[in-house]
Order: C-alpha cells, then sequence, then structure tokens
C-alpha cells in the first residue's frame, strides 16, 4: 500500500510554513486539478516561486513535482469530501454523526501513513526493552498513562512522566536496556526533545509518536510512527490527533498480546484476576 500523502499533509499541516500552506490547501482542495497542472501554471496561479514548489515536493515525495503529482494522483480517489464546521443549530446527534466521521476519516489516514516496517520496528522494540518510560505532556499526558497501564497489564515494566521538568531527570537514569516513548503531536516541545536527548545519551532506545514527519523528534529517534487528523476543523485536530495516538497504541499492545511469551501470558492472566478482585460480585 502507497503511504497516502492527502493524510500526511493533514496530519502535518500546521506545521507547515505559510508559503507550504499555500500549496498544501490547493493540493488539498483541489488534488484531480493540481495533477492536471504543470509546475509554471501552478506557481502563477498561486504566486508562489517553481523554487518553493520545487522544494515542497522534494520535501513529500523525496523527489520532484511529477513525483508528488503520481502520489497525489494514487491517493485522491479515496479522501472524503471536508466536512463543514459544527454551529448552535446542529443537532446532537448530528454533531455525533460529524465526529464519528471526522474521527474514522484520522484513524483511517494514520492507518495509510504508516509503513508495516515502522509498526513491527516499534513492537519489536517494546519487546526487547527491559524497561520502558513514556513521555507525553497536555493531551500526549493521557495517552502516555493508557499505553504505560496497558504496557503493565502485559508485564512490561513501563513508567510514564507527564511532568516537564521530571522527563529529563527520569531520563538521565535509563540505560542501554531501556526504551523511551515519546509522545509530540508537533515534535518539537523543547522538555520532550531534551528528555529523549538526554535518555539517547545513556544509551536508551527511542520511539516517537507524532503528527509531524518532518519534526526534530522524528529526525532524532530510531522509530517513528505518524498520527493524522481529518483536516475537516480546527476545533477537533487536537481530540482527533489523541484518537490517533491512541489506535496506535491500542495496535502495538494488541499485536504484543499475541506474541508474548508463557510467562508474559502467565502475568496478563494474573494482574486480571486481581483487577477482578476488586470488582463487586453479585450472588
Amino acid at each position: 500500500m502507497n503511504l497516502n500523502i492527502l493524510s500526511e499533509l493533514k496530519g502535518s499541516y500546521e506545521f507547515l510554513t505559510k508559503t507550504e500552506q499555500i500549496i498544501a490547501d490547493f493540493l488539498l482542495n483541489n488534488p484531480d486539478k493540481f495533477t492536471r497542472l504543470s509546475i509554471a501554471q501552478l506557481s502563477k496561479i498561486l504566486s508562489v516561486s517553481q523554487g518553493s514548489i520545487n522544494n515542497f515536493s522534494k520535501k513529500y515525495s523525496g523527489k520532484g513535482f511529477s513525483e508528488l503529482k503520481l502520489l497525489v494522483a494514487s491517493c485522491y480517489a479515496k479522501t472524503e469530501p471536508p466536512f463543514s464546521d459544527i454551529d448552535k443549530s446542529s443537532s446532537m446527534k448530528s454533531v455525533m454523526q460529524q465526529r464519528i466521521n471526522e474521527s474514522f476519516q484520522a484513524l483511517n489516514g494514520t492507518l495509510e501513513i504508516n509503513s508495516e516496517k515502522a509498526l513491527s520496528t516499534a513492537a519489536d522494540m517494546i519487546l526487547n526493552a527491559k524497561r520502558i518510560e513514556i513521555y507525553g505532556v497536555y493531551q500526549s499526558g493521557i495517552v502516555a498513562r493508557d499505553l504505560c497501564y496497558q504496557l503493565i497489564q502485559l508485564g512490561i515494566p513501563a513508567s510514564y512522566v507527564t511532568d516537564t521538568l521530571m522527563g529529563a531527570v527520569a531520563a538521565s537514569m535509563l540505560d542501554g536496556d531501556s526504551l523511551v516513548i515519546a509522545l509530540s503531536n508537533s515534535g518539537q516541545t523543547k522538555e520532550i526533545l531534551d528528555s529523549v536527548e538526554i535518555a539517547k545519551n545513556c544509551g536508551a532506545k527511542s520511539l516517537c509518536i507524532t503528527s509531524n514527519k518532518h519534526s526534530p523528534l522524528a529526525d532524532i529517534c530510531e522509530c517513528a510512527l505518524f498520527t493524522t487528523n481529518s483536516g475537516s476543523t480546527i476545533s477537533a485536530r487536537y481530540n482527533e490527533v489523541r484518537l490517533s495516538q491512541m489506535i496506535i497504541a491500542d495496535t502495538l499492545c494488541s499485536y504484543i498480546r499475541s506474541v508474548i511469551d508463557e510467562s508474559g501470558k502467565r502475568h496478563y492472566f494474573k494482574l486480571e484476576k486481581i483487577l477482578n478482585s476488586h470488582s463487586i460480585k453479585n450472588d
């Protein structure tokens, strides 16, 4: 499966320069027309230099404008029309339906932009680590905690850090048998970057989940997984990214659950028994 360039652009849109956003806006709103224009024609329509279009093309296709058009052509038929934003006249049921539709598009985009190789590498890194620390702040902190609990339930030693100052302190105590998992929508949060750098200097492996493929975080981590959003409304963007982060976390843990050894399985069912013992049973 080709990775969906349109999903990638939606996910990283807020991190583009103003010139890149002008090109991206036209591409996302007119993918069919984009594929039929020459670089000179596009430059004239957008009042953007051909050099800027070339740089944009290299960034997202790895090559040039012609290659970018081929990627767009292979993807645009699968895209859904943009949704309108919610207003005060919307019924609650229509709001729910819209959010379901947008969330589905975001999750499907996340599926498309992550390769089998990257997902398998991430799962192997988790399985081979003796200690895992997960870093995330704000909404990513919610996912960091959820991922940590899922790993513990699988018998994998894990902890999470959502305090920006404690990240660096915790990272300084890792070693070559450790794995740090960093969650950041932008991939540019200074405290997260600092913590990962410290962990790497201690010999720890590094994995990140971010929306920004061209971010400093994606560059410094050995393995990077990516989230996206539907691109339909600004208000829903961060919630969709959180859901995309969670589906990646759930995917990794579901896969790991299927391959853990017998001791891991014993721990998993033992923990289930402990948790169930705290439930009130009806006679």
